[in-house]
């Protein structure tokens, strides 16, 4: 996946494999299983390292008994997994979420890898990316959000109406209900490079072309944005024009509950400002516009998996940090710079917002884009070592 995909989503969506939760989909038949772990005899099998041994696997059914196997791929990691596969028995066993429901599910293998249901029963509500912090008096409820949708992904998961429900005043990472943050004063000057520098000058003659034919098949001119940093072209190319091809165009958690805040007179407050989430921005990949809008451009125009939200979306829908934790550790490795401008430092200094939430009786929750809870810098990890108790709900 391209780093900047994953940088912008986590950012400005609204202008977040491994996973630990499965996931079907009724109208087309698809079970996703992102975490498998491999059995024999009831023993997890390894690696040559020691780690456990995963895989990914995604089957198709038209008739709900019996699942063909399409695809299957090793993992790499997993911060947990509740799929397991024995080898000698040939059975699988999986929690999967079904709308807003969990089950646990019994299938064995047979001839050409198909696999029949052999049983499943309720567990409970389905998985979500929804956490509980707590310091043992107060609570707070964190939940991790994706800003632009589709139409299909609306109804949300019961799960976020109900900490929406419970929480006196809740928190964005922008107050949208403020006239000075709703992004009403933003101009086209806040587009514009900071330091002057136009498309032109940071892109060599062939890559400036090769965007401009872009953005001319699809509606824009290049003229009209030429003094834009590349780095707010790169969010419109992602934003504002492969996202809508994929159907990704509504809003997403965050305005859906802005707007629920707003009619029902719930006080919104803000993590940081509109102004700092675009000096952000800008600051991605600096120096390196060059490198950024040609791996942008190759990827969007071969239609590959760089551009592909459905996984980001299914990720964050069934509660999947570690899908985020892969994405995000692979940002880092590549770009230590740009995931510490959209991690790193913007969590830490979210942190004091928790503390002034956990010292008083009112229950607030925190919607925050869900790649920034899972990892070694996510809120969870942060807020545990700050001393507090957070766990899943």
């Amino acid at each position: 996946m391209n780093p900047w995909i994953t940088t912008a989503s986590a950012l400005l969506l609204s202008c977040q494999a491994a996973a630990q939760t499965s996931l079907f989909d009724g109208p087309s038949g698809r079970l996703n299983t992102p975490c498998l772990q491999l059995l024999q005899n009831g023993v997890i099998q390894t690696t040559n390292t020691g780690k456990p041994l995963l895989y990914f696997a995604g089957l198709q059914t038209n008739n709900a008994q019996t699942f063909a196997l399409e695809k299957l791929g090793e993992l790499t990691r997993s911060e947990e997994c509740n799929g397991k596969f024995d080898m000698q028995s040939n059975v699988l066993t999986d929690i999967v979420n079904l709308g807003d429901s969990a089950y646990q599910v019994t299938m064995k293998r047979g001839a050409n890898n198909n696999f029949s249901l052999e049983s499943y029963k309720a567990v409970g509500a389905a998985r979500t990316s929804i956490w509980t912090v707590t310091n043992g008096t107060n609570t707070v409820y964190l939940a991790g959000t994706f800003h632009i949708l589709r139409g299909s992904d609306y109804p949300l998961p019961r799960a976020f109406d109900e900490v929406y429900n419970k929480a006196s005043t809740v928190y964005f990472e922008i107050d949208f209900d403020d006239p000075n943050e709703n992004g009403s004063n933003i101009s086209f000057a806040d587009y514009v490079d900071p330091e002057g520098k136009t498309l032109d000058q940071v892109l060599s003659p062939s890559t400036y072309q090769a965007l401009a034919s872009f953005l001319a098949k699809n509606g824009f001119s290049i003229t009209n944005i030429r003094s834009w940093s590349a780095q707010m072209v790169a969010l419109l190319i992602t934003t504002g024009i492969t996202a809508p091809k994929q159907g990704v165009s509504v809003p997403g958690v965050d305005a859906h509950f802005t707007q629920r805040a707003q009619q029902d007179k719930k006080p919104i407050l803000g993590l940081e400002t509109l102004k700092l989430q675009f000096m952000t921005l800008h600051a991605l990949d600096e120096g390196n516009e060059e490198a950024m809008i040609s791996a942008l451009l190759t990827a969007t125009n071969t239609g590959g998996a760089a551009t592909d939200f459905a996984p980001l979306i299914q990720a964050w829908r069934q509660g999947d940090g570690n899908f985020f934790a892969e994405v995000n550790e692979a940002l880092r490795v590549d770009n230590q710079r740009n995931y510490d401008l959209t991690y790193t430092n913007r969590n830490n200094a979210w942190l004091p917002h928790f503390d002034s939430m956990l010292n008083t009786p009112e229950v607030e929750t925190v919607f925050v884009g869900a790649g920034h809870l899972p990892g070694p810098d996510g809120l969870v990890q942060l807020l545990r070592q700050r001393g507090y108790q957070v766990y899943k709900n």
